[in-house]
């Protein structure tokens, strides 16, 4: 009969921990090359012989000791220096103790992203690893976020109550949209449940750009909150500051004059119609303007403060957020912060629309053509607008770019960070844009 060899810290958590194979990070291994089953991860089951699933013939084999010199090391910088107060040896185990200022801080962060959670603030009938993982993973997230100036709240945060009022209070003349607004507030008050990859993901995207961009995290508030049964909105990013610069850019008559005529005069070069044209320029400009000044019509009264917020639910709580997500979400924090919209829309946003509207304005001007020349030429002029249609999709980034020129903004950061060459290929001028931004964030 074969003995079971009791793995190190059994008792506290999975059984994969301290084998050698073990890929803590990943929460991998590799003789589960599609996920580890629950019963070995959650410490049910000895990995000490070969399982049914498995592939290959890796058992449990012991880590190697780590050394004492390489142990203390790793506990160090598990805190900035500037953060610890002294150190104390507790039981065998050398223990920094932290500065109040920062302690106090870094545990209030903590415990909101460990009660947000899935089960996080309930453990009970979850196993011992799951547990070890949520607080490992809280923490992680909650040292980045103090260090760099950040801070995670529930959705029960005092100033974020003034944007769920805010959001209740919206009112339009279609009584659904009026519902819908209540419906949606209501969500944002009340909190999600966060999955493990979820806090992973966020907390590997905000590195990054924190990286690419130092200080562009401080001051900012990040929520939480449970998605609605009928989502109206994927995330939120509240700031005073994006709504006053949206309304007063709105207010501009000037300014959109201008972006009209520079639209039609950029389509009209490419040889359309400038009748057929200017319909469609004036209602895409039209569009865009009614679209910020709705944005900028009412403050949400938080001051200076900036909210980064996202849904989650038991369904789709390792989906929300994704990378380009995170990165969409602060490209508005970016627009806040740099206050340079204006600048965008004159120097990346006009051209942009403007040729992603050129195929759209030939399709149209070749319907009307067929509806004049009859029914002989059906076929064709189908077959050229449909031509003409791929074409606008091949200039065009994404689809919710063309919705107003803040979500424009906000969608280009996001590909500038994660797929900087799909970018530069499909529009240029963002990418030029946010590179010239980035080298003067650097100085």
């Amino acid at each position: 009969m074969l003995e079971l060899v009791k793995p190190p810290l059994f008792e506290f958590g999975p059984l994969c921990f301290g084998c050698k194979h073990f890929r803590p990070r990943k929460l991998s291994c590799p003789a589960f090359p599609d996920g580890i089953p629950h019963e070995v991860l959650e410490g049910f089951l000895p990995h000490v012989e070969v399982l049914p699933e498995q592939q290959g013939q890796y058992v449990f084999e012991p880590a190697a000791e780590v050394p004492e010199v390489v142990r203390r090391a790793r506990e160090r910088r598990r805190f900035p220096k500037e953060w610890i107060e002294k150190w104390i040896t507790y039981r065998g185990k050398r223990i920094p103790i932290l500065k109040k200022e920062y302690r106090d801080k870094w545990r209030k962060t903590s415990e909101a992203i460990f009660h947000a959670l899935v089960l996080g603030s309930t453990v009970v009938g979850v196993g011992s690893a799951y547990h070890i993982l949520c607080r490992r993973e809280a923490d992680r997230l909650s040292r980045l976020l103090t260090e760099k100036g950040a801070v995670w709240v529930l959705p029960s945060d005092p100033l974020w109550a003034k944007v769920v009022h805010a959001v209740k209070g919206t009112k339009s003349p279609n009584p659904f949209l009026n519902w819908l607004h209540q419906h949606t507030g209501k969500y944002l008050g009340l909190k999600g449940g966060l999955a493990l990859p979820q806090v992973r993901r966020t907390r590997v995207a905000l590195a990054t750009l924190e990286s690419r961009f130092p200080g562009l995290l401080r001051d900012v508030r990040f929520v939480n909150y449970k998605m609605p049964r009928i989502p109206l909105i994927g995330g939120l990013t509240a700031s005073d500051a994006l709504k006053t610069e949206a309304g007063r850019l709105a207010a501009n008559d000037r300014f959109w004059e201008t972006y009209e005529k520079t639209l039609l005069s950029r389509v009209t070069k490419a040889g359309i119609d400038k009748d057929e044209a200017e319909m469609l320029i004036v209602g895409a400009g039209s569009t865009h303007r009614l679209q910020l000044l709705e944005l900028g019509k009412e403050s949400l009264k938080i001051g200076n403060s900036l909210f980064v917020a996202f849904p989650s639910s038991r369904v789709l709580g390792s989906v929300y957020p994704s990378k380009r997500y995170v990165y969409h979400e602060f490209g508005h924090v970016l627009q806040a912060k740099r206050d340079n919209l204006e600048k965008f829309i004159t120097e990346a946003y006009t051209p942009y629309v403007a040729r992603v509207l050129t195929p759209v304005a030939r399709m149209s001007e070749r319907l009307t053509t067929f509806e004049m020349e009859g029914f002989r030429d059906l076929f064709r002029t189908v077959v050229k607008a449909y031509k003409d249609s791929r074409e606008a999709r091949r200039n065009l980034l994404t689809v919710y770019s063309m919705t107003n020129p803040v979500e424009g903004y906000a969608e280009a950061f996001s590909f500038y960070i994660h797929k900087p060459k799909y970018l530069r290929e499909r529009w240029p001028e963002a990418f030029h844009f946010f590179r010239n931004l980035e080298r003067e964030w650097a100085k």
